[in-house]
């Protein structure tokens, strides 16, 4: 294996970030997007902001953040070991497709993401409280469609009680009113056929004072006549 040096110069390296992605850049070194960040800061050289090269390939017009002057005990270039086997020719790193905005700021964002490693027995838990947390969003879900059902059940009895009161309430009014029908014609009859016969004059004050009586009577349960009369019993809409 042999070590072939590198030297990137800080002016060289400013352009070249600028001119791609980082993501693209770092392989042509053979070395990882972190470690070409890394030496842009020990270089001090500004990178693109996130969102940089999406806006580039919509088109819009992004200035540049200007290389700061050197500090006097800052490097000014940075020397990179690159290991090749011997005799191996370095093969020329092809232009991957243009990608969309979306996907260059995705990419940017996992650039930045801090390596994280999760325990293992961490990862048990998690699954353990996702499936508590489905269980009872499940357990809510049958319980919310068991109270519209209820619910439900509890409103159609009430409508079948109501119109089963309605019904009865019909039928009685309509026997009343039948029975005060029938009052009325027999007292008719009997007046006609008292008024046709000779009654004696206290007999027909008699007589008259009865059909008074039972006229009266036959309008207090007509459900028609008076007060009494409410009119049908309609159900509002719902």
């Amino acid at each position: 294996m042999e070590s072939e040096r590198l030297t990137i110069e800080r002016e060289e390296l400013y352009c070249q970030v600028w001119a791609e992605p980082i993501f693209r850049l770092a392989p042509k070194y053979g070395i990882s997007n972190v470690a070409l960040k890394k030496i842009c800061k020990k270089l001090n050289v500004p990178t693109p902001p996130r969102g940089y090269w999406a806006k580039i390939q919509n088109h819009i017009q992004v200035e540049r953040t200007p290389l700061p002057k050197i500090k006097y005990d800052q490097p000014k270039v940075h020397e990179l070991n690159m290991n090749r086997s011997p005799g191996a020719k370095s093969k020329p790193v092809k232009p991957g497709p243009a990608l969309l905005p979306e996907a260059l700021e995705a990419i940017e964002r996992i650039e930045s993401w801090p390596a994280i490693k999760v325990p293992r027995n961490l990862i048990n838990l998690m699954t353990i409280a996702d499936l508590k947390r489905q269980r009872r969003l499940e357990d809510a879900e049958r319980e919310r469609r068991r109270q519209e059902d209820l619910k439900t059940m509890q409103e159609l009895e009430l409508r079948r009680q109501e119109e089963l009161r309605r019904l009865q309430d019909l039928e009685n009014q309509a026997v009343r009113w039948t029975k005060a029908a029938q009052l009325r014609a027999y007292v008719s009859e009997v007046e006609k056929k008292a008024y046709s016969s000779d009654l004696p004059a206290e007999e027909q004050e008699l007589v008259t004072s009865w059909l008074r009586w039972a006229r009266e009577h036959a309008d207090r349960i007509d459900p028609l006549i008076g007060d009494a009369w409410k009119g049908p019993s309609i159900p509002k809409e719902s």
